[in-house]
């Protein structure tokens, strides 16, 4: 019996030892999880708080410089008047003792700000404890114009284009295998006229508008046909309705000759009218500027024009009587009629403008891109840019 009393009384202590030693452990282990937890949040905190620093230091950057706004005439370089505007390509370097923060808020090692091109960047490092942190704002530039260039605007004599028109017709010629690029417009034409067989090298950016469109989808495969009248024009907008002012002066220059070559000289004599049908007239231009031709009722101008290199004049034609476009170099041409005679584009032609009409014969192939007067010919000594900067995101590292 003492025997067995002494074995439970010592199997009892062995379990309490256990159970103490246990317990003990899980203690330890509950105290190393919390000193964990513990140094994990410090770090955090300490990470959080380097963040912070360098946010800071950034946005007080950037605040001198977000909003900053300079107006300068067109083609001219804008003066911000702010140092802290970098030439494109160039930097600032900013020393992290500039900014008077307090102690807690950990230090500031360095700050930049780099331009490239219509971003600037603005980057800040701050260290807290041995945590560090990198933080960006992004800075974009804009600029609109905010005066109208002086001068006549092209639009006073033809307004409201909208690429390729034919009111009444457009015939492609046949018993030839055009190519036939139309580029970034639709094309408006109630009656098409073509007897060859389908154009296989047609490229449309836009929505070709005729009338019974299901009857010519073999014929100009890959273009997408849609029924005449319209509803809407390239890129939402709709038909315009053409205006023709022809308050061409009085005592407006005459072109005469037949296969000549014609100076268009800049200044007062900016517009001209056609004297005399004319055969492979060349028309010289040695400048950037708007020219103005009316061809009268009854006179036929073959055009061809020879710009000078690094030239892109700007040629608005107003036809009474017919036209045939032959060679338009390098210039923009803007062609109105309301008249029942035919625009003729020689074959091969390559143009950039517009073109309204009631008639337009294609006699072959064509590259015709739209351009519309708003983004082509030089702006005016009036025109004015205004430049301006302003903070766009972050950008963390």
């Amino acid at each position: 019996m003492r025997q067995n009393k002494k074995a439970e009384a010592g199997y009892v202590l062995v379990w309490a030892a256990v159970t103490m030693i246990i317990a003990a452990i899980m203690i330890a282990g509950t105290l190393m999880v919390s000193r964990a937890y513990a140094a994990r949040n410090l770090n955090n905190a300490v990470a959080d708080q380097a963040y912070l620093t360098a946010r800071s230091a950034a946005e007080a950057i950037a605040s001198l410089i977000d909003g900053s706004t300079a107006v300068c005439a067109a083609g001219e370089s804008p003066d911000y008047g702010n140092p802290l505007i970098p030439a494109d390509g160039g930097s600032i370097e900013i020393n992290g003792g500039s900014f008077d923060f307090p102690a807690a808020m950990g230090t500031v090692d360095a700050a930049s700000i780099i331009r490239r091109g219509d971003q600037i960047i603005v980057s800040a490092t701050a260290t807290k404890g041995v945590k560090a942190a990198t933080v960006g704002i992004s800075i974009l530039h804009t600029m609109e114009l905010t005066e109208e260039p002086d001068g006549e605007s092209a639009t006073a004599l033809i307004s409201g284009f909208c690429g390729l028109t034919a009111e009444t017709k457009l015939s492609f010629a046949s018993g030839k295998k055009p190519a036939i690029h139309i580029r970034n417009c639709d094309i408006y034409a109630p009656t098409l006229s073509y007897a060859g067989q389908p154009i296989q090298d047609i490229i449309v950016d836009g929505v070709f508008y005729t009338q019974n469109p299901q009857d010519w989808n073999s014929r100009l495969p890959g273009v997408e046909l849609k029924d005449y009248p319209l509803q809407a024009g390239y890129a939402g907008y709709p038909l315009p309705v053409i205006t023709n002012n022809t308050k061409f002066p009085v005592t407006a220059p005459i072109i005469n000759g037949s296969g000549v070559t014609v100076d268009l000289t800049e200044g007062e004599d900016i517009y001209y009218k056609l004297g005399v049908t004319n055969d492979q007239t060349v028309v010289k231009v040695d400048d950037d500027h708007d020219y103005y031709i009316l061809v009268p009722s009854g006179k036929t101008f073959d055009l061809n024009v020879e710009a000078a290199t690094g030239t892109a004049p700007r040629i608005f034609i107003i036809v009474n009587g017919a036209l045939r476009i032959r060679d338009p170099g390098d210039a923009y041409i803007y062609v109105y009629t309301a008249q029942s005679t035919v625009i003729m584009l020689s074959d091969g032609v390559k143009m950039r403008g517009a073109i309204h009409a009631r008639n337009i014969s294609l006699l072959g192939s064509l590259d015709f891109t739209y351009v519309p007067t708003s983004e082509s010919g030089p702006m005016g000594d009036g025109a004015k840019e205004m430049h301006r900067w302003d903070n766009d995101k972050y950008i963390l590292n």
